[in-house]
C-alpha cells in the first residue's frame, strides 16, 4: 500500500467535514431506527448484530465513499462490495458501537468513523445519537465536543483516581503489581469510555482482553487530541487495519497518569 504524504491541515479540516456530515446522517438513521423499534439478532460469531447497524454501514458507505472515492474502506458490518477495498486513506468505520445497548433501549451507544493513514487515525468523529454528543478531531489541530475544545483530566496521583474501567480490574490476582485503590465508572460503548477519557470526565480507562480496531481508533485520535496518551496493556502506541485488527488491551489517560499506569498493565496476567 503506497504511504500518503502528510496531510496539511486544510485537507484534514475538510476531510473531517466529510465524516461529521456523514456521521451526522447516519446518526439520525439510527435515531429513528431506535425509536421506532429494535430489529437485531446474533451474527455466527455470536455477537449482536441489528438492522440499524447495516442501514448505518450502508449510509456511511454511500456518502463517504461517494464523496471519496478513491479512500479504503473497513467496517465491522463489512458489506461483500466493499470489505476489500483499500486505499493510501482508508475509512475505519463502526456503524453502531453498543449494539447490546441500542437493542436494549440504553443511550450508551454511538456511531464512529476514524480516517486511517500510515496505520493511524489522522481524522475521526464519534457521535452519541441520544445525547447529540457530538466528539471531532484532527491530527494536530486538538479535540472538540461540540465545537468546544476538551482537555483530558490533569491528575497525577493514580490511589483515588476516577478510571472507566471493570471493577475487576481490582482483583490482585491478575496483575504482579496490584493496582492500588480506585473509583469506577463504566460505559457500555468502548468509544464513548475513550471520549469520557478525552473530555475529562474520567482521569482514565482500562480495557483488558482484546478490542477491534474499529472500537478504538476514532477514540484514541480524540484522546491523544485532547492531550492525552492511549497505548495498549504495555504501553506500545496503537495501531490499526492491519492482519489482525485488534488491539491487545487498552489504557488511556492523561501523560502523568498514564506514568503510574502503564507500569501495572505490564502485569497483567491474562
Amino acid at each position: 500500500m503506497p504511504e500518503p504524504e502528510p496531510l496539511a491541515n486544510d485537507r484534514l479540516a475538510d476531510e473531517l467535514a466529510v465524516i461529521e456530515e456523514a456521521v451526522q446522517a447516519a446518526g439520525a438513521l439510527a435515531l429513528a431506527q431506535f425509536r421506532d423499534g429494535i430489529k437485531g439478532w446474533r451474527k455466527p460469531d455470536g455477537t449482536p448484530v441489528s438492522a440499524a447497524d447495516l442501514a448505518v454501514n450502508r449510509l456511511l458507505a454511500d456518502r463517504l465513499l461517494a464523496a471519496r472515492p478513491s479512500h479504503g474502506w473497513l467496517s465491522e458490518e463489512a458489506l461483500d462490495d466493499l470489505g476489500a477495498r483499500h486505499g493510501a486513506l482508508t475509512y475505519l468505520v463502526d456503524p453502531i458501537d453498543g449494539t447490546r445497548a441500542f437493542l436494549g433501549g440504553s443511550d450508551d451507544w454511538c456511531i464512529s468513523v476514524a480516517l486511517l493513514a500510515r496505520e493511524r487515525p489522522v481524522a475521526a468523529a464519534i457521535l452519541q445519537p441520544v445525547t447529540g454528543a457530538l466528539y471531532s478531531a484532527c491530527a494536530g489541530l486538538g479535540a472538540t465536543l461540540n465545537g468546544r475544545r476538551i482537555h483530558v483530566s490533569d491528575r497525577r496521583q493514580l490511589e483515588g483516581a476516577h478510571l472507566i474501567a471493570h471493577s475487576g480490574l481490582g482483583k490482585p490476582e491478575r496483575w504482579a503489581v496490584p493496582w492500588p485503590r480506585v473509583r469506577y465508572g463504566m460505559t457500555f460503548a468502548m468509544l464513548l469510555r475513550l471520549c469520557r477519557v478525552a473530555d475529562g470526565s474520567y482521569d482514565g480507562m482500562v480495557a483488558l482482553g482484546r478490542k477491534s480496531d474499529w472500537d478504538v481508533a476514532a477514540g484514541d485520535l480524540i484522546v491523544r487530541e485532547a492531550g492525552g496518551l492511549v497505548t495498549d496493556l504495555s504501553g506500545a502506541p496503537l495501531s490499526y487495519g492491519g492482519p489482525e485488527m485488534f488491539q491487545n488491551g487498552v489504557i488511556a489517560a492523561g501523560p502523568a497518569l498514564m506514568e503510574r499506569m502503564i507500569p501495572l498493565g505490564r502485569g497483567y496476567r491474562a
